[in-house]
């Protein structure tokens, strides 16, 4: 138990930002279901004190083309006011499995940045 605590104590170092934060606990909690030190996505949903709605929404945007991941991890630091992405302008992406369709669509309209993926579609053509 201590060890499946201090693995998931070290996912929330990646609690700084918003939207990177997101991306970062669900890589992180992906890697703790993969590893064993956690069961399932419920499991981690108590840990965090959190609904496991919520953990499945976080855990959505694993269904994100790795570009556009990559692009929500590396998007600059929020310094005042709103972050620029939240998870919510993603939906729609997430609920879209083919990665090829993911960045054909446009940037949430919601969203203070343009994500932009042409370069990942040149480089799948």
């Amino acid at each position: 138990m201590k060890t499946q605590r201090s693995a998931l104590n070290k996912c929330r170092q990646f609690s700084r930002f918003a939207y990177r934060r997101l991306m970062a606990r669900a890589i992180c909690r992906e890697r703790l279901i993969n590893d064993g030190a956690a069961a399932d996505q419920s499991e981690l949903a108590r840990f965090g004190q959190i609904t496991t709605a919520r953990m499945v929404q976080i855990m959505s945007l694993l269904n994100l083309a790795p570009d556009i991941q990559e692009q929500i991890l590396f998007l600059p630091r929020t310094e005042r006011g709103r972050d620029a992405v939240k998870e919510t302008d993603l939906r729609l992406l997430t609920a879209t499995l083919d990665w090829r369709k993911q960045r054909r669509m446009p940037s949430p309209s919601s969203a203070r940045v343009t994500l932009t993926f042409a370069s990942a579609r040149s480089a799948a053509n």
